[in-house]
């Protein structure tokens, strides 16, 4: 199973995907926790 750590990797590289081909952000889901376009997240 991976870890947040690993699972949060992964959705910052989905953002930055989905932010060059200006797509909706996706979401993901980690415990009971929900990530959807966090500023966290965008793009430098």
């Amino acid at each position: 199973m991976a870890t947040q750590k690993e699972l949060l990797k992964e959705f910052s590289i989905q953002c930055r995907l989905a932010a060059l081909d200006n797509k909706p952000l996706p979401t993901i889901q980690v415990g009971e926790l929900e990530f959807s376009e966090l500023p966290l997240f965008t793009p430098t």
